[in-house]
């Protein structure tokens, strides 16, 4: 019997479309009496158990949006009840119920929904089930965490590192040791010249990569750069953006950052938010290597340019483009984006490798704190009150 077929379809770096034989998963018919005779692997009892638990726990966290605190209740109940036999979830059932105790709805529904995302979606060690497994010896990523979020298995041990950002054109360049480093959500690969340098406690060391050098994107930029961070380093931390106080922070655990979660899917390692335009709903790229947005030809419509700027993207070089004022809206937070439009070669490789056709710049680092957990898809926005200095 065939339970899942999967094939892979995509656009290579030169633009030609590629596609990967399909390949299925089967597993074999047996009469009732040889299917009764397989032993139950424990393992995946449990997990079938977490992934029922987090689906519960969904739901308790739309009941406590609508202020049904009975019904959270009968939920934690039955997740209680699951976790019999899972002392992991039934402290996180403990850490529920004490929230649920003081009806603070957004508490709760936040914590219920991270810890409903992080049960039925998180990475696990294979020895995860092992008698001597040693849960705060993995890596953050790796470890079963009672609190969500912030806090995660040991409380507010934040940690972490922060340091200066020098904005140049728009473009948020971090400080390390006099070394200027471009922060890159659009870009899957991080860019250096050899040189060692440290983020919070972990050291890199990065070459050109796929024909991108620091020497390019200096002459791309006018200014001198050092390195570029892209999602493979980006991923490893829990980052937090403060353009206006000009910091930028690293932890590799958390982050303190309240505000508003930001509704985010991932493409690619990049971060793909929904927001709103007067033509309605649309999906974007955040990019923060952007110092513009950028939205399709056909969105242009009857906006007036206000600017011409020189531009350029990783993969293709630079370029040039009229600029757009475009009211947006995210998450309830209206701004004007000036949005700008990519070339056809480069609209089209885009929009080919990911389907989407917008990106959201840095327009959207300069309303506020934004906090990044790429690791479990996570954005959250602390946005600056209008009028601040």
């Amino acid at each position: 019997m065939a339970l899942l077929q999967a094939n892979v379809a995509y656009f290579d770096l030169e633009g030609t479309e590629c596609q990967i034989p399909e390949v299925w998963l089967s597993v074999p018919v047996l009469d009732r009496e040889k299917f009764m005779a397989i032993a139950e692997n424990q393992d995946v009892v449990r997990r079938v158990i977490e992934a029922e638990a987090a689906k519960l726990q969904e739901i308790a966290s739309l009941a406590a949006r609508r202020g049904d605190w009975k019904e959270v209740q009968e939920l934690l109940n039955k997740v209680r009840e699951m976790a019999r036999h899972s002392p992991w979830l039934s402290e996180i059932v403990a850490n529920l119920e004490k929230l649920a105790a003081s009806q603070d709805s957004m508490l709760f529904s936040k914590e219920a929904r991270y810890a409903s995302v992080s049960m039925s979606s998180r990475q696990r060690s294979k020895k995860e089930f092992d008698a001597d497994f040693d849960n705060l010896a993995m890596p953050a990523y790796l470890q079963r965490k009672v609190r969500q979020g912030a806090s995660g298995e040991t409380g507010p041990q934040i940690g972490g590192q922060s340091y200066r950002l020098d904005l140049f054109d728009n473009h948020p360049l971090m400080l390390i040791d006099g070394k200027r480093i471009l922060l890159d959500t659009g870009s899957p690969f991080s860019v250096g010249n050899g040189d060692r340098f440290e983020i919070a406690g972990q050291s890199f060391r990065f070459q050109g990569q796929m024909g991108v050098t620091t020497d390019k994107l200096s002459h791309w930029m006018d200014t001198k750069l050092d390195g570029l961070l892209g999602t493979d380093v980006l991923s490893k931390f829990v980052l937090t953006v403060d353009w206006w106080r000009g910091t930028v922070a690293f932890s590799p655990r958390g982050s303190d950052l309240v505000g508003d979660d930001l509704p985010v899917e991932q493409m690619m390692g990049t971060p793909v938010l929904r927001f709103k335009t007067a033509n309605g709903m649309a999906k974007a790229l955040f990019d923060t290597g952007a110092k513009l947005c950028f939205m399709p030809r056909s969105a242009v419509g009857g906006h007036a340019a206000v600017n011409h700027v020189k531009d350029f993207h990783v993969m293709t070089g630079p370029f040039e483009t009229d600029v757009y004022e475009v009211n947006v809206e995210v998450a309830g937070h209206g701004f004007i984006a000036n949005c700008g439009v990519m070339p056809e070669a480069l609209a089209k490789l885009v929009s080919g490798m990911t389907g989407i056709e917008w990106v959201v710049g840095t327009d959207l680092l300069r309303q506020g704190a934004i906090g990044f957990d790429l690791r479990h898809n996570r954005v959250t926005a602390a946005w600056k009150p209008a009028g601040a200095p």
